[in-house]
């Protein structure tokens, strides 16, 4: 899953953050919650964490800082292991945050892309669902992550569709490549094996265990559950889970589950709704065609 750094969100150098070490924890606790249910988390910065000054140090600088013992500072260099410093950040794209009436790049690529932001809470303005500003002379939102234990209250944040750049999906083809995020959603069917391993003992849990894993994995390639085409095509001896395109530029396809594998598989149908081809939940295409029209569905 990727995530845009708030930078707004590092406090101002007149905040010790010896003294407020409590908000790099929690942070930091977070981040390894969304791991440990996604196997990855890779949060975008536009530059080398050393560079990043939090409160009134910048972090390189903590390794000399008598301050700061061995577990502080162990645990600041652990959350490199989470920040991308190579992504692309197109420095056109400016959010200005309504409260502090400052600007931001990254909340800019965050707002642009459709993706959430993940701040630190050294001020109380960060300490909500939703980063409030203007971009390009528009009203526009972010949702945001801030505390693991704050999750469960919005939901909405934490889809696993809003962890997808509109711009990488726009590079690839629904129908050339339906599932083409393989390292997210690799990370994330191996953090979670255990559960789908449960299917050999548990056959009568199958639709409910493979629905929540597809639903994750589908996002994660920019698909979105389509309610109205699953209901459409549900009948009293087969259902039907749908998603169309969410984040790709074409809408030329669509995906569904086939439930009658053991592990998480795609069927993939034209924009006829015509079946076109199968695929495991790694984008490795399993299957033909199916000219039968036995998992062809109904597209209205």
């Amino acid at each position: 899953m990727k995530l845009y750094f708030n930078d707004l969100s590092c406090g101002d150098s007149s905040i010790c953050l010896a003294e407020n070490f409590d908000k790099v924890i929690r942070l930091f606790d977070l981040l390894k919650h969304l791991k440990d249910i996604y196997g990855h988390v890779n949060i975008i910065l536009d530059r080398k964490l050393g560079g990043l000054s939090i409160c009134d140090i910048k972090v390189a600088e903590c390794d000399y800082k008598p301050d700061f013992n061995f577990d502080t500072r162990n645990l600041i260099k652990q959350l490199a292991n989470y920040i991308n410093n190579e992504a692309e950040i197109d420095g056109s794209h400016v959010f200005l945050h309504t409260s502090s009436g400052k600007e931001s790049v990254l909340l800019g690529n965050a707002c642009e892309y459709s993706m959430c932001a993940v701040s630190f809470t050294f001020g109380e303005e960060f300490e909500t669902h939703e980063i409030k500003g203007t971009k390009d002379g528009r009203k526009r939102s972010i949702l945001n992550l801030y505390d693991k234990d704050k999750i469960k209250d919005n939901r909405e944040a934490v889809h696993p569709l809003n962890f997808v750049s509109r711009k990488e999906c726009r590079k690839h083809d629904p129908i050339q490549s339906p599932l083409w995020n393989v390292g997210l959603t690799t990370a994330y069917h191996k953090t979670n094996k255990d559960r789908l391993d449960r299917l050999k003992d548990h056959p009568e849990q199958k639709i409910s265990i493979l629905s929540d894993f597809a639903d994750v994995i589908a996002q994660l390639n920019g698909w979105e559950l389509d309610e109205g085409l699953s209901k459409t095509n549900k009948t009293p001896d087969k259902y039907r889970r749908i998603y169309h395109p969410a984040k790709f530029s074409k809408r030329n396809a669509y995906i569904s589950i086939d439930f009658e594998k053991p592990d998480i598989y795609f069927e993939l149908h034209d924009k006829k709704g015509r079946h076109i081809g199968e695929y495991k939940w790694n984008g490795v295409k399993s299957g033909p065609a199916d000219n039968t029209g036995h998992h062809d569905i109904i597209v209205r």
